[in-house]
Order: structure tokens, then sequence, then C-alpha cells
């Protein structure tokens, strides 16, 4: 008997990749923005970059420095909002965001950075990571949503730690966020918060793409002379976007004994073995 089984596999289409190794910061990506901060060092690149490469990005900002306050707010951010289809999405889009980053000399201010964020317009942020009170927390905004990837940071500031997210941008509550974080001295996405039937694309969202950024975002920070935390530098690499693709493969076995008119052929064999044996006596 033939039996058909269907699986469901799920396989992943590099959109575009982010590694910085052509030594430029635009990483020859074309249209992709890497600040619009006017200050000489918002960005710059560094080296070694993750996991030994080349390069990789330093994001700068000085609070109380006008050359890092750009777009109403003090920041120095990457965007691929020029970059159509591979660096923007919309609902119905199914993808995967993966980067690295390193909090560089980093110390504690007593006001949020926002590090890595999916937007969807100018002040909307779908979802965003954010470096606030020694702590590293995943949050997602129309559903007030937080999760401490990192409760204390302190002691892996200079040190690499590698973001995911899978994300079926929806409308409506078909949507899903599958959030997952690699932390210093693991070998693997060891962190994870999963939420499926959740509208991932709100409808106050005021243009019909989104888009992906990061570096940094201070939304709330005010200068406070002679404060160290006012400079803030952050390092990140290894940006990718993949496209996620859902295909189902059937296959065919056979399973059980053979037909009925199959095992006819034994039975008369034997049959005809045992007459002889009888004759022969």
């Amino acid at each position: 008997m033939s039996v058909t089984e269907s699986e469901k596999l799920t396989t992943y289409t590099l959109l575009m990749s982010v590694d910085y190794e052509s030594g430029t910061l635009d990483s020859n990506v074309t249209n992709l923005q890497w600040t619009n901060a006017n200050a000489s060092d918002a960005a710059t690149l560094v080296t070694p970059g993750f996991n030994g490469s080349n390069y990789a990005i330093a994001h700068k900002v000085e609070v109380g420095n006008s050359g890092y306050f750009s777009n109403d707010k003090y920041r120095s951010e990457s965007s691929t909002i020029d970059i159509r289809n591979a660096g923007t999405y919309k609902p119905g889009d199914e993808r995967r965001y993966e980067i690295s980053f390193k909090l560089h000399n980093w110390i504690e201010g007593p006001y949020v950075s926002i590090i890595y964020q999916s937007k969807l317009s100018g002040d909307y942020p779908a979802w965003f990571f954010v470096v606030f009170n020694n702590s590293i927390r995943f949050r997602e905004r129309q559903h007030n949503i937080t999760k401490f990837i990192v409760s204390d940071y302190r002691p892996i500031v200079d040190k690499w730690i590698s973001l995911r997210v899978d994300c079926l941008w929806a409308d409506d509550q078909t949507g899903y966020l599958n959030v997952s974080a690699m932390l210093p001295g693991d070998t693997d996405y060891s962190w994870n918060w999963y939420q499926d039937k959740i509208q991932t694309w709100s409808q106050d969202a005021n243009i019909s793409t989104g888009y992906t950024k990061w570096g940094l975002y201070l939304p709330d920070a005010q200068p406070n002379v002679g404060d160290p935390s006012n400079t803030r530098v952050i390092y990140h690499d290894n940006l990718k976007i993949y496209q996620i693709n859902h295909t189902e493969s059937t296959t065919s076995t056979t399973t059980g004994g053979p037909s009925n008119s199959n095992q006819l052929i034994p039975s008369l064999v034997t049959i005809l073995i045992l007459v002889a044996a009888i004759f022969a006596l």
C-alpha cells in the first residue's frame, strides 16, 4: 500500500548583508544611510569586527553637542529606508533580521538608548532593542510588551551580542514574533521569546512600508554637564535580512505486506512440495 506524506519546509533567502568588509560605511550597499549626524566621528569604521572580521561600524553620540543632533533628537543611526524591497517590508512579508553589537566603554546614564529598531513611521517603531538601567531589553510597542534579555550588562561591556528576530508582518491577528539572542560565551542562540497570533503592523503607521535602523537613538536625552554618560559608543556588524519561505514536500512510501494475489504463489509451491514428498514415501 502506498502512503503519501507532506512536510512543511522553511528556507531563508538572503535579501541584504551589511558586514563592512568593503572598508566603507555603506558596506557597498546602494542607498544605505550610515548617519544623518554631522559630527565627523558620528559614524566610523573600527577594527576588528564581529567574530574576527576586519571591520564593524561605530556610532557615537555626545549629548549636548549639536554635531550629534539630527531629526530633532540626539542620534546617529544607519537606515535601510531608501533600499526598496530588500531593506523595507509591508504587511504579508515574513522576514528574519540578524545583527551583532557591542557596547563600547559603556557608562550607564539616566536615559534610554535604542540600539536596533524596526520602524513603521518617523516616530513609531514596531519593535526595538533598548539599553536602560544596566539592562538590555526587547520592546514591542503596540502591545506594550517588554522582555529582559540581559538584566545586568556591565560584566559583558565590550563583548559581542547577536540578535535575531523572525517576524510575520500582519495588520491582523495572524502575525508572530520570534526573538532570540546569543550572549557572550554562547555558541548558539540561547535566549528566546515567542508570541504568535499577534498584530505586528500597527494601524497607526503612517507609511506603507517599514524599514530597519541600527546605531544610537536617545529619544529623551537632555544635556547634563559633566556626566560621563553623555558620550556613548556602540559597534554593530553582520546585519542580515532574509525572506522566510515555506514550502510543502511530499513523499510516497509503501507499507504493509504483498497483495493477496502475490501471496498465492508461495502457497501453491508449498502444496506441490508436500504432495511430492508424500508420493516419495
